[in-house]
């Protein structure tokens, strides 16, 4: 058998550790972000047809990161957890498979849609569920 002998200094090192998990556990550590519950659905199209691929990029205003969805091949896509507040957008094609695959998609995002400076897309994320679609012209 063996036998662990702490003494006070070990005692309150272990009492501390386990006083700062049980905190952790009950009010959560990392300031990262913890949920806002805002989401953003929608749908991109290119000339009334479905995006099939590609990426929406919201850049909070203010901000030069971008947070990114990816599009599916339905041209659905969904963000969860958008801090509120005003957005620009940015549309991504999708890529082309190096396969050489002949059923890939041919879709072309416009130039100007795949800056969030020079789209001219914007977004104001509000608190909880909703919709924006994305409809892209030439």
């Amino acid at each position: 058998m063996v036998e662990f002998h702490w003494g006070r200094r070990g005692l309150a090192a272990l009492s501390g550790s386990l006083a700062f998990a049980l905190l952790c556990t009950l009010v959560g550590c990392g300031g990262g972000n913890q949920g806002t519950g805002n989401e953003v659905t929608g749908t991109v199209k290119v000339k009334g047809s479905p995006l099939p691929g590609g990426e929406v990029n919201f850049v909070p205003e203010g901000k030069t990161d971008k947070i990114t969805s990816l599009v599916n091949p339905d041209g659905t896509y969904t963000f969860v957890n958008l801090p509120a507040g005003a957005m620009k957008v940015a549309v991504q094609p999708p890529t082309r498979p190096s396969t050489g695959d002949a059923k890939a998609p041919s879709v072309t995002v416009p130039a100007k849609y795949r800056d969030p400076n020079t789209s001219g897309l914007t977004y104001t994320v509000k608190t909880g569920k909703q919709n924006y679609d994305i409809d892209l012209t030439p």
